[in-house]
């Protein structure tokens, strides 16, 4: 695959230089414990036993932050999970990729990705005037990344089609969004790959399932309802009214140039999965730390290769919060010989597999984010 490098817009770097200085050491070392709880309203009682704890896990990840940034290449910062325990962590994950592939590539009963041999050196499928892309999204306490990741997909490729686009649009006040909600509540997860589905954790595979069996509603009929944590039942009459539904999806594994091409020829983000054990104190920069457990479903819209003076990057969309990273988005570091930079994750039945897979898988790519990747095709309104 060639490189063509272009002279496209590329605002993230420069978007988020200044980031660091606004939250420098100074108002970290300033922001209390009494700050956080008022800000990110929580209800602990001063005194309490459950006060005690959270304060204590606070100023540990405090002291963290401000050990880490002055070393660091990438910033730490004063998020939502500074009073979260490693388990209510773990928990928001929720992500519970499908387990080892039969084959390594493409694997779609229909769907084909066409290779080009060029591809530029950057590209961004979320742009400063799109309507849904620059959404983010909140999955709370809720282990429904999976739910959200797909979501956010289906309407990266709604927004690339203007006639669909314009039919949703019309029936609502405000952008056309998806009901994330819908997927948690309604997908089956029958092989329990990693949990029992819902907040507990699923695929965007089995969303995109889903959406080709009934469809998925419009968040204005069916808002997110799962933030703290609990599954609502699914009801026959949720899906009704018009839906959107696919003849198909793409599964992408461990393979570098055609997560790249995907990108390009589709001209829309891709549902990803990828190892997200040291994302909770994300604040801006490259994320530069490694690691192969695959526990966490995000967006993955877009890329930026390394050049003799600039490092190269993966843009990914969180489903955390406006409030979390760079504006709920993330740069993660693409090593030069990223298609073939793999390791073992060794916990598969934590975080990936279903019921008698193996126990291990090889993942590639920072992170692993080239071991699952999905996208849909054939998008139609249904009524």
């Amino acid at each position: 695959m060639r490189v063509l490098f272009t002279s496209a817009l590329f605002c993230v770097s420069s978007c988020y230089s200044l980031r660091a200085d606004h939250w420098g050491q100074s108002k970290i070392r300033e922001y209390s414990f009494d700050n956080f709880v008022e800000e990110f309203s929580r209800d602990y009682v001063r005194g309490s036993d459950e006060w005690a704890k959270r304060e204590a896990l606070f100023m540990q990840k405090k002291h963290e932050v401000l050990a880490h940034n002055e070393k660091g290449t990438w910033m730490k910062g004063t998020t939502k999970f500074m009073d979260y325990t490693l388990a209510e962590y773990k928990q928001v994950l929720g992500y519970k990729p499908r387990g080892r592939r039969s084959n390594i590539g493409l694997v779609s009963s229909t769907a084909k990705v066409t290779h080009s041999g060029e591809m530029p050196a950057q590209y961004e499928s979320v742009q400063t005037n799109s309507v849904l892309g620059n959404i983010v999204r909140d999955q709370g306490s809720c282990g429904s990344c999976w739910a959200e990741a797909a979501a956010e997909c289906l309407e990266g490729f709604l927004e690339a089609n203007a006639d669909l686009m314009s039919q949703l649009a019309s029936g609502v006040h405000g952008p056309p969004m998806l009901s994330s909600q819908a997927l948690v509540s309604c997908t089956p997860n029958p092989q329990h790959c990693g949990g029992a589905g819902g907040c507990d954790g699923a695929t965007a595979e089995l969303a995109f399932d889903l959406v080709m069996d009934k469809g998925i509603p419009l968040e204005h009929d069916w808002p997110y309802t799962s933030g703290q944590g609990q599954t609502p039942s699914c009801g026959p009459n949720r899906f009704t009214g018009p839906v959107l539904k696919i003849t198909d999806y793409v599964v992408l594994t461990n393979d570098f140039n055609a997560v790249i091409e995907a990108l390009n020829t589709q001209q829309a983000p891709l549902a990803v999965g990828t190892a997200a054990d040291g994302w909770s104190l994300y604040w801006s920069g490259i994320f530069t730390e490694d690691a192969w457990e695959v526990n966490h479903a995000v967006l993955l819209t877009g890329y930026k290769m390394a050049t003799d003076t600039e490092p190269g990057y993966w843009r990914i969309k969180n489903s955390w919060g406006g409030d979390w990273g760079e504006e709920g988005f993330m740069r993660i570091d693409m090593k030069t010989n990223e298609s073939i930079h793999c390791g073992i994750d060794t916990a598969a039945h934590e975080g990936i597999a279903c019921d008698g897979d193996p126990d291990t898988v090889e993942v590639c790519g920072t992170g692993g984010i080239l071991y699952d990747v999905s996208y849909p095709t054939g998008l139609y309104l249904s009524s």
